[in-house]
Formats: structure tokens, C-alpha cells, sequence
């Protein structure tokens, strides 16, 4: 069931047909999040977005376990980075604090551009939690979308998920290490 909750229904907004990402994946100026990007600048590295304003993380685990707690609440979260979308830039994965789990950073297109570079990084980041139901149609579509962004063969075999989560970015700071 963990699983099932690291999917995400980004698909849409990396489909093929759309335009491709600004090629800059420069971070945001600090001057377009100025109040944001002064508590950012407590942690070293890269900010991206707005940054982060919040002081406190939640572990990963703590939000899968109780999705419907954090539904439309924000939250910061901090974990490896795991995968960055190769098509624009609009989402990355953040490993959580327990094996097998990941949660979707997913950022509005063109608004913050994630740089594949940041894959193995640290990343801690700020957003909306936020839940949605799948149907049956919108599960197989997603799974067939992360299969072809991968290059890998649909897993027929996994159980389709039910809902999805992600964390809709506001900002965030990658650095190199915790």
C-alpha cells in the first residue's frame, strides 16, 4: 500500500505534447521570494521558488500514514532526491525516512525549473500537501507515463493505486548534502 501512495498524477503536465522546459535551470533571484528566500538563507545551497519560510520538517512516513491529516495543509519535508523529471523540470522525488518511500515535489511548469543535476542531492522543500482519488482509467494512464518517462516496460504486475499524493512546490533548497 506504501507504494501505492508514491504515485502521483503529474503525468499530465509532462505529457509529450507540450512545449519543452526553458532550457535555464538557473534558482529563482532571491529578490522575486525576498521574504521567503531570507529564512532560506539559513540553509546552505540552492533556492529554488519561493524558498522555504517553514522551521520544522515533517517526516515523510508521518504524512503517508495519515494522508487525510495533511490534505491541503503546508509542510516541509527534506530526503534525498531520488528522480527529477527530464522532460521540464517540474517535479522531483524526495526519499523519505522510511525504505520505499518517495514523495512527489511537483512545481507549476515554468515557474521553478528542477535541474536534473539535483538528483542525489538533498533537497529540502516546501508546498501544499494534497490527495487525489484515481479512477481506474487515471491509475493505468499514469503507470503507462512513468513507464515511458523511465524507458522501462509497464509493471502490469503492481496493484494500481487508489489516490495519489504529492506536495505541490512553493520552493525549496538543494544542496549538496543534509
Amino acid at each position: 500500500m506504501v507504494l501505492a501512495l508514491t504515485f502521483v498524477s503529474s503525468f499530465l503536465a509532462c505529457s509529450k505534447g507540450e512545449t519543452p522546459a526553458p532550457a535555464a535551470t538557473e534558482p529563482a533571484p532571491a529578490a522575486s521570494a525576498a521574504p521567503a528566500a531570507a529564512s532560506a538563507a539559513k540553509l546552505d545551497g540552492e533556492v529554488y521558488g519561493a524558498g522555504v519560510s517553514l522551521a520544522e520538517s515533517t517526516p515523510v512516513s508521518k504524512l503517508l500514514a495519515d494522508v487525510d491529516a495533511y490534505d491541503g495543509k503546508t509542510v516541509r519535508v527534506e530526503g534525498l532526491v531520488t528522480e527529477v523529471c527530464e522532460k521540464r523540470g517540474c517535479w522531483m522525488n524526495i526519499a523519505g525516512d522510511q525504505p520505499f518511500q518517495n514523495l512527489r515535489f511537483k512545481v507549476q511548469d515554468g515557474e521553478i525549473t528542477i535541474p536534473v543535476s539535483a538528483k542525489g542531492k538533498y533537497a529540502v522543500a516546501e508546498g501544499t500537501i494534497s490527495k487525489v482519488e484515481l479512477s481506474k482509467e487515471d491509475a493505468l494512464a499514469m503507470r503507462e507515463h512513468e513507464a515511458e518517462e523511465q524507458g522501462k516496460p509497464v509493471d502490469e504486475s503492481a496493484p494500481l493505486p487508489t489516490f495519489s499524493v504529492k506536495l505541490a512546490g512553493k520552493g525549496a533548497v538543494i544542496r549538496e548534502r543534509m
